[in-house]
């Protein structure tokens, strides 16, 4: 178990750092699914990868296997669906001991700048709702031990909102959305971060 770290402060206080919720090296080894979402471009893929940098920013050293999506899953693990006996399958293929799967949804797109022309509904930016839903599934077991959500409005660019839904492809997401994401992966990440608590000395 880390130790706590204090540090002095004023009338009598110190600041104590409280290691995290949850210690990830007790559910190593860790394969993440890329993230879906209801939109299409690469916001999901950068969600899962500013999500995993967030998960492992106060745990050290943590193994985790990038599984990759879904349809890719399908393709070289045969399966249909994820459900208990899915994620069996998973953990024992790549030796998993806990695998993270999540989903972002995004809702009200709004079109902050409309460009007219033959491409009808584009635009370049956009207020939107999103939420990010992230679940920790015991492999061996095949049942959820880990679940949290965070909602988030913001603007960002570099979004087409066309007829057939919304298309997220910024050759710089971190600079059109990284605001968005980065808040939603810090919010679902919380367990895996130290604190700060405030006490008699």
């Amino acid at each position: 178990m880390a130790a706590a770290l204090a540090v002095s402060g004023c009338g009598g206080t110190t600041w104590v750092r409280v290691p995290p919720a949850i210690d990830l090296a007790r559910h190593e080894i860790m394969g993440v699914i890329d993230f879906s979402s209801s939109s299409k471009g690469n916001l999901a893929d950068y969600s899962t990868q500013v999500f995993i940098e967030e998960m492992r920013a106060d745990q050290g050293m943590i193994r985790i296997v990038e599984l990759g999506t879904l349809d890719e899953l399908r393709a070289t693990e045969g399966l249909t669906h994820l459900d208990r006996a899915a994620y069996q399958a998973i953990g024992e293929r790549h030796g998993l001991t806990t695998i993270v799967v999540g989903k972002l949804d995004v809702s009200n797109v709004k079109p902050a700048v409309s460009l007219s022309g033959g491409f009808s509904g584009i635009s370049a930016a956009a207020d939107v709702d999103a939420r990010l839903s992230v679940q920790m599934i015991d492999a061996k077991s095949g049942a959820s031990i880990w679940s949290r959500s965070a909602d988030a409005t913001r603007r960002v660019g570099h979004v087409s909102v066309l007829s057939g839904g919304v298309d997220f492809d910024a050759d710089d997401p971190d600079r059109a959305y990284g605001d968005l994401v980065r808040y939603l992966a810090k919010a679902t990440t919380a367990d895996f971060k130290a604190t700060w608590e405030k006490r008699k000395k």
